[in-house]
């Protein structure tokens, strides 16, 4: 599972990257737990929650794909799109100004990529269904 294990790892970096952004909000405002009302926190936060909530499933999809041999080309495709969708999300969400175009870009890539790959999971319960 070369393309989930690739994408995966990528992820990881912008993970654990926005987690430590919030990290060090946290210890730049002296916040333990919460937001404290401060903008820049709470930006960190939800980026970092943000990306925790639609990663896993697009990555659970994925794997299943994989696993029944899926076209290798377009599973890149979809893989790069989850990848730059979730980036240009997060890199919007902390900008300052928000660069709002690049967190719908992000938001469509990553809804498009989830679409897709449910799509791509049902084609072969179709395909049974149609007796092929």
């Amino acid at each position: 599972m070369i393309i989930t294990a690739t994408t995966a790892s990528l992820l990881t970096f912008v993970y654990v990257f926005l987690a430590f952004k919030v990290i060090a909000l946290r210890r730049t405002e002296k916040i333990a737990l919460g937001d404290g009302g401060v903008q820049n926190l709470q930006a960190a936060i939800r980026a970092h929650g943000n990306f925790s909530e639609y990663v896993p499933l697009s990555l659970v999809l994925m794997a299943l794909l994989e696993l029944d041999h899926f076209a290798s080309t377009a599973l890149m495709v979809v893989a790069l799109a989850l990848v730059l969708g979730r980036v240009l999300h997060a890199v919007s969400v902390l900008s300052n100004p928000q660069r709002f175009k690049f967190r719908v870009l992000g938001m469509q890539l990553t809804f498009a990529t989830l679409v897709s790959l449910a799509l791509f999971n049902l084609f072969p319960l179709w395909k049974l269904a149609m007796g092929s």
